[in-house]
């Protein structure tokens, strides 16, 4: 009997009033759009993070496979010695490859003999210049990506 007591005269047995719950769903939901938003932000702040890295990775990826191409050259036929040019033509072997800039697409492209022109970032990072200069002991290639200079210097003399 005694316990029958302490249960009536308990607040739980009767259940919350009005504006307790108005107040539980106002505190829940509060708590709700800060979880939303906190991931909102992460999933955008990550997204934005890979498009970074992405263009990151485009630039190096243009710039070392120009180096490349300027490394391997066998003969140098455009630009001539001491003259400046934004195609790099050159001969690897038997092949004629052709570096240059496509002003459109903002994008080095890479033509080897007959082929079709390549790519050879993915589009996030835009080249917005480039320049080959061919010295008498040096070549150099001139890039504007993004609005930040790179410059690439090889030497013409045996390692």
């Amino acid at each position: 009997m005694t316990r029958n007591k302490v249960l009536l005269n308990n607040s739980f047995g009767r259940g919350f009033t009005l504006m307790e719950t108005i107040i539980y769903i106002a505190l829940f939901g509060l708590i709700m759009s800060g979880l939303f938003q906190t991931a909102y932000m992460i999933i955008l702040n990550s997204r934005k993070m890979n498009d970074d890295l992405i263009r990151v990775n485009d630039t190096y990826f243009v710039l070392n496979k120009t180096e490349y191409y300027m490394r391997t050259a066998d003969v140098i036929v455009e630009p001539a010695e001491g003259a400046e040019s934004s195609r790099l033509a050159i001969k690897i072997g038997t092949s004629d490859i052709l570096v240059e800039r496509d002003a459109t697409e903002k994008n080095v492209t890479v033509k080897k003999d007959s082929l079709p022109k390549i790519d050879l970032a993915s589009g996030y990072a835009n080249v917005e210049g480039l320049t080959f200069r061919n010295e008498t002991a040096h070549v150099t290639a001139n890039f504007i990506i993004d609005g930040k200079s790179y410059k690439i210097i090889i030497s013409k003399h045996a390692p």
